[in-house]
């Protein structure tokens, strides 16, 4: 068991507390700045890296995540608005805080298929090939896979969740399905 190497876990630290910052100034920009939330974004992978040579592969990258997200609930709890509070004016061209109004049912059902059982078809269906083509070991791909599944359904359930298109998403998800169904069968 490797022992936590300080000066590098100061190091990630910073890159990864200096990335959440940077997100924090761009999310707060009219213009939600393009290239500040590319250096942001860039600052915490970069901050893996230390992690990993402070901790470990394994230990020192969760660890890492670990103080990125504590950071995170600080900046909320230390920005957010708690009961009481007056509410703030909206800024032109930023998300609404208040609940979609007008959507029945039907609309919901479409989201929850869409980011429930569908989105998770079209994961495992793009990992498998994925993972199969790797040449990686039995326990390796095994591990891989379940890994790429959470990540790619997450991503198929916070886009289905995010946006009032579901149709582009419907599109999308059963393209990227068909594709991955075709390179299974070839496999």
């Amino acid at each position: 068991m490797q022992a936590l190497t300080l000066p590098m876990a100061l190091l990630a630290t910073v890159l990864g507390l200096g990335g959440l910052a940077v997100l924090y100034v761009a999310w707060r920009r009219p213009g939600r700045s393009a290239l500040l939330r590319g250096i942001g974004w860039g600052l915490f992978l970069l901050s893996v890296w230390p992690w990993g040579l402070a901790g470990g592969a394994d230990r020192g990258v969760a660890l890492g995540m670990v103080v990125v997200s504590a950071g995170a609930l600080a900046l909320i709890a230390a920005t957010g608005q708690w009961r009481g509070a007056t509410p703030r004016r909206q800024r032109a061209g930023t998300a609404s805080t208040e609940p979609l109004t007008g959507a029945g049912w039907g609309h919901w059902l479409k989201v929850f298929l869409l980011a429930g059982p569908l989105a998770a078809v079209a994961a495992f269906v793009l990992a498998l090939p994925l993972m199969h083509l790797s040449g990686w070991a039995e326990a390796d791909r095994l591990v891989a896979t379940a890994f790429a599944v959470v990540i790619l359904w997450s991503a198929g359930a916070v886009w289905a969740c995010a946006t009032p298109r579901l149709m582009r998403v419907s599109a999308t998800m059963a393209g990227l399905t068909a594709a991955g169904t075709a390179l299974l069968l070839v496999l």
